[in-house]
């Protein structure tokens, strides 16, 4: 293993070889996957099609075709309406699938892609809503639905994980919502925290990263 792909590694070591990855087909959990496999782990991916946009057909197929590359076994989920909803709603039918699917398996252990960028993001969105979860990021182990959710890389950034996906030549898919600032989360990535970082500096993820942690 290189020495460079060490810091993405390393902190898979302590998860059971047979888990569940939530795959969405973009580049963080592809990636994930791959480090994953490297590692020595045997997950069973989990795709949620929340037929939204035409792509997301070919998305699930994109990640089902995947996982069958790696010898891995793959359960893809569906939502009944194609309807938009919430980012809210959208994420409480994708978690009722993942616990489903562990039921089902007797496998409890969800591991997820969340990342640096999106501690900072989560922290900052907390902060608007005034939650008082607000002072306390994603954390790397927690419950949910009776899941244990893992997150290894809370502390790699995304830029570390594209590098890492470029240097061993993965391919994933672009969710071309991810642009659309109507989104807050997306309007937090493209548009507070550049604003931020071009008017108190380019540390400010660092800084609201060490927040979020602390």
């Amino acid at each position: 293993m290189p020495e460079s792909d060490a810091p993405l590694l390393l902190p898979l070591a302590d998860l059971p070889e047979a888990c569940l990855l939530g795959v969405s087909g973009g580049v963080d959990s592809i990636t994930l996957l791959h480090a994953l496999v490297a590692s020595g782990k045997r997950p069973t991916v989990l795709h949620f099609n929340h037929r939204w946009r035409k792509e997301a057909d070919e998305e699930a197929d994109f990640v089902r075709d995947l996982t069958q590359g790696y010898g891995l076994r793959c359960r893809v989920g569906r939502a009944r309406a194609t309807s938009k909803k919430t980012e809210a709603q959208a994420r409480t039918a994708r978690y009722a699938f993942f616990a489903r699917e562990a039921e089902k398996s007797g496998d409890r252990t969800l591991v997820l892609a969340h990342h640096a960028d999106d501690q900072v993001e989560t922290f900052l969105l907390q902060l608007l809503r005034g939650s008082g979860t607000g002072r306390g990021g994603m954390r790397p182990l927690s419950e949910r639905h009776g899941l244990l959710l893992a997150r290894p890389w809370l502390g790699v950034w995304r830029q570390e994980i594209e590098a890492y996906a470029k240097r061993h030549r993965l391919t994933w898919k672009e969710d071309a919502s991810n642009t659309d600032l109507r989104w807050k989360r997306n309007w937090v990535r493209g548009r507070l925290l550049p604003y931020l970082q071009k008017n108190a500096g380019e540390a400010v993820p660092t800084a609201l990263w060490r927040a979020a942690e602390i």
